[in-house]
C-alpha cells in the first residue's frame, strides 16, 4: 500500500531516522519549517513541526531520538540548516515546550550554503549524541560542533518557548578543516566514532578523523586528518576536462558495513571496498541515469540494494534499484511521477515486520512505497 503526506510547501530535504527506537520517524524540511511524521502500514501521522522561517537545506537525526510508538517518555531530536547560513538545534520531548537554539550564523559558521548535516558516529557513545559535522559547498569547509561546549560569540537568533540560559552561553563551540574543492557529502557510522567520510565534487572520498580536528583549525595538507582517500576515476576525469557538474555528487556509507561505501557522480556510481583499498580505486562500477544522478542510498535490511534518484526532470520523478552484487545488470527502475516532476530527496525506511519502503520527496508530498513495486502512479 502507497501513502502519501503532504506539505504546506515544496520539501527541499528528508530524512529517515535510523536508531533502534526511531526506526518509523521520518523529517523532512521546506520553505519554513521543519516537520516530523511516523509512518505505520497504513497512514502517515504527524508528531511535530518546528517553525526557522527559512528554507531548510540539510537534516540531521540525534541517535538519541525515540518515537512516540516506542516509549512514552519520546525524544525527537534534530539538527537542521537553512538558507541563511544557520543550524538549528530542534528537540520536541512530551509535555515540555519545544527547544530550538539557533546557531553558526553570521561570522560565526559557515559563509555559503550548508550542504550536509551529520552527528558523530559510534554507537551508544558521547561523542554520537554531542558532535557534529556540517560541510558547505563553496566555503569548502568541515566544521565540527560540540553541542555541549559553549563560547562566548552571539547566537543570530534563539527561539525557545522555555526558560533558557542567556544566547551567548548557548552557542556551541566548533573546529573547522579545509579542503581543496568544494564539498558535496558527510556520513557517519555506527561502527566508529571518530571518523566523518567527506566527499568533494571532483570525486574524491576523505575518511576523516574529526578528534584531529578539535586540536585547532587546520588549512587541507597531505595526510592530515584524512585517514583515507577513495577515487573516482570516472569523476576526476571528467572535472579535469571540466565536464564535471558543478558541486554535484553524493556518497553513502552502508549502514551495516563499515567497509562498503558507495557514490554517485554524473551519470557513472561507485563501489568500493576498504578492506581491499587498491590504490582508493573503485572495486565496481556502473551506469546510471544518463542526465546524472542525484542522491544515493542503501538499503539498511536488504544489504546488497542501493537506490539512485534521477537529477533531471526530462524523464519525470525516478528511483533505480541496484543490487551491488550484479553491478553490471540493469537495475530495477521506478517512475514515482512523470515529467517534469523531480525527487528533491529520498531514503529508505525500515518498519518492523515489513520489507523496505522508500519515502520520495516530490514537490509538497512525501510518497512511500514498497522497494520492490512498480510505478506508485499506476
Amino acid at each position: 500500500m502507497d501513502l502519501q503526506y503532504d506539505h504546506q510547501t515544496v520539501i527541499y530535504a528528508l530524512e529517515a531516522c535510523h536508531t533502534e527506537d526511531g526506526k518509523d520517524l521520518i523529517a523532512v524540511g521546506g520553505e519554513r519549517s521543519v516537520e516530523v511524521f511516523a509512518v505505520t502500514d497504513t497512514a502517515c501521522i504527524p508528531v511535530v513541526s518546528f517553525n526557522i522561517g527559512s528554507r531548510v537545506t540539510a537534516l540531521a537525526w540525534s541517535p538519541r531520538t525515540s518515537s512516540p510508538s516506542v516509549s512514552d517518555s519520546w525524544n525527537i531530536e534534530l539538527v537542521a540548516a537553512d538558507m541563511d547560513l544557520r543550524l538549528w538545534h530542534l528537540r520536541q520531548q512530551p509535555d515540555l515546550p519545544e527547544d530550538k537554539l539557533s546557531f553558526g550564523g553570521g561570522l560565526t559558521g559557515h559563509r555559503d550554503k550548508i550542504v550536509g548535516i551529520s552527528f558523530a558516529g559510534g554507537r551508544d557513545s558521547d561523542e554520537s549524541e554531542r558532535y557534529v559535522g556540517t560541510i558547505s559547498a563553496d566555503d569548502r569547509q568541515l566544521m565540527v560542533w560540540d553541542l555541549e561546549a559553549r563560547v562566548d560569540a552571539p547566537v543570530q537568533e534563539m527561539e525557545s518557548t522555555s526558560a533558557s540560559p542567556p544566547a551567548a552561553a548557548r552557542n556551541p563551540s566548533f573546529m573547522s578543516y579545509s579542503f581543496q574543492h568544494p564539498l558535496v557529502s558527510i556520513q557517519s557510522h555506527t561502527g566508529t566514532s571518530k571518523i566523518f567520510l567527506v566527499a568533494d565534487c571532483r570525486g574524491t572520498i576523505f575518511l576523516v578523523d574529526w578528534l584531529e580536528i578539535m586540536d585547532g583549525p587546520q588549512p587541507y595538507q597531505p595526510g592530515g586528518p584524512d585517514t583515507l582517500q577513495l577515487y573516482d576515476p570516472h569523476a576526476l576525469a571528467e572535472s579535469s576536462r571540466g565536464r564535471g557538474g558543478q558541486f554535484t555528487g553524493s556518497v553513502a556509507w552502508h549502514k551495516n558495513n563499515q567497509n562498503e561505501v558507495a557514490a554517485v557522480y554524473g551519470s557513472r556510481f561507485s563501489l568500493w571496498d576498504t578492506n581491499c583499498v587498491r590504490g582508493g580505486k573503485p572495486s565496481a562500477s556502473g551506469n546510471t541515469f544518463v542526465d546524472g544522478g542525484n542522491r544515493i542510498r542503501w538499503c539498511p535490511t536488504m544489504d546488497e540494494y542501493f537506490a539512485i534518484s534521477s537529477q533531471s526532470p526530462s524523464k519525470g520523478a525516478i528511483v533505480e534499484i541496484h543490487d551491488s552484487r550484479y553491478h553490471g545488470t540493469q537495475p530495477h527502475t521506478i517512475c514515482v511521477k512523470p515529467r517534469p516532476h523531480i525527487i528533491r530527496d529520498f531514503d529508505f525506511i525500515s518498519l518492523p515486520g515489513l520489507s523496505p519502503r522508500i519515502a520520495v520527496a516530490v514537490g509538497r508530498s512525501v510518497i512511500i512505497f514498497p522497494m520492490g513495486e512498480s510505478d506508485p502512479e499506476q
